[in-house]
């Protein structure tokens, strides 16, 4: 599992890019004429990659939100911030892979497109 600070590091990154942001678990209430995006980040298999290291896999997705009749370049722009910040690059020790982006559609009054992040990170255990 990632630690809740590598975690806390990600999001922090993710709205460090300026846009409202929605967490998991957490109230938030999107404004109606007003872009955002939620992070979602999931952990996946732990196996051990040593004798000293676990690995886990996971994926951090970026659910990015336009008002729905706006266009999609807003949201494809919002999706390129994701990718060039995360593109094979390492947040808090956490090691990111290529994303894929991925247009969803409409969804209550706002036009949806998923960036998803594929992640490892190695954990010492001694």
């Amino acid at each position: 599992m990632i630690s809740s600070t590598k975690v806390g590091a990600i999001r922090a990154a993710i709205a460090g890019l300026g846009y409202p942001t929605a967490y998991d678990n957490a109230s938030y209430k999107p404004e109606a004429d007003k872009s955002w995006v939620r992070c979602t980040i999931l952990d996946g298999e732990t196996s051990q990659a040593s004798v000293e290291t676990r690995r886990t896999i996971g994926l951090v997705i970026v659910q990015v939100f336009v008002p729905v009749n706006s266009g999609d370049a807003g949201a494809r722009a919002m999706a390129k911030a994701v990718v060039d910040l995360v593109s094979n690059s390492s947040i808090s020790g956490v090691r990111f892979k290529l994303p894929s982006v991925q247009p969803v559609g409409s969804n209550g009054g706002f036009w949806q497109m998923n960036v998803n992040c594929p992640i490892w990170d190695d954990e010492i255990i001694l």
